[in-house]
């Protein structure tokens, strides 16, 4: 009885200690790109949400890394479809060295915050604009089809509602210098290569350490220009 008693504890705290570090990984990853004066409830209902055009969005290249020494990688997504009330398929391409492959794969929405107070913007441009507004966390994993790559972590995107009922990718802050959004944070393996830290978005990268020396804008730090990112200027 000792046993199973023991046996039962161990996976209560297994099941109970998920939530939490899912919880403080997504803090470490994404908390600078958060207003710090926002407040959120939660905003479950899956079914209301269809978030595919915004996680599909290309208005910009993400911008992505991948190991200690942040080589650039660069990633695309083709296609994301949602298939259930909070799950999605996924498929594009990722460049680490030499040309692009195609990969595959999933992303899972966990969590729906909408904000209680909004983000009107510079000078409050979207007053009276917003119906609702808020991000969405997820975990995801992404799979190569041609060679062993895999990448998996978590994601956050920031999202609004207009007064027409449409969900749109929320843009309405993009003039703030530490604005991004569509940002995943997560862990790579390439090959043989154990697994490394890797990261992208649209605008700025989560979990970049020295990285970024932007201040207005993401600019890569001299040191790493060897790693990818000589031509990043000509070609953003």
């Amino acid at each position: 009885m000792k046993i199973i008693n023991k046996i039962i504890l161990f996976y209560l705290v297994l099941f109970m200690s998920i939530p939490l570090f899912a919880e403080q990984t997504t803090k470490q990853c994404f908390s600078e790109y958060l207003d710090s004066k926002a407040h959120f409830i939660n905003e479950n209902k899956f079914d209301k949400f269809d978030f595919s055009n915004i996680l599909a969005d290309n208005r910009i290249k993400f911008l992505g890394y991948i190991g200690a020494n942040y080589h650039r990688l660069h990633i695309n997504f083709d296609n994301v479809k949602k298939i259930s009330r909070s799950k999605y398929i996924v498929s594009g391409n990722y460049k680490i060295t030499g040309e692009a492959r195609p990969f595959n794969g999933e992303i899972q929405i966990t969590k729906i915050k909408k904000y209680t107070n909004f983000n009107y913007g510079v000078d409050d441009f979207m007053k009276g604009k917003i119906n609702a507004q808020g991000i969405a966390l997820a975990t995801y994993f992404i799979k190569g089809e041609t060679e062993k790559f895999q990448a998996k972590g978590y994601m956050l995107t920031r999202w609004y509602i207009d007064n027409d009922a449409k969900l749109l990718y929320d843009d309405i802050s993009e003039d703030e210098d530490m604005y991004a959004n569509n940002l995943f944070c997560g862990e790579c393996e390439v090959g043989k290569i154990q697994t490394r830290p890797c990261a992208w978005g649209h605008y700025r990268i989560p979990n970049s350490g020295d990285l970024d020396m932007g201040a207005g804008e993401f600019s890569p730090n001299p040191k790493y220009l060897g790693n990818g990112w000589s031509d990043f200027n000509k070609d953003e």
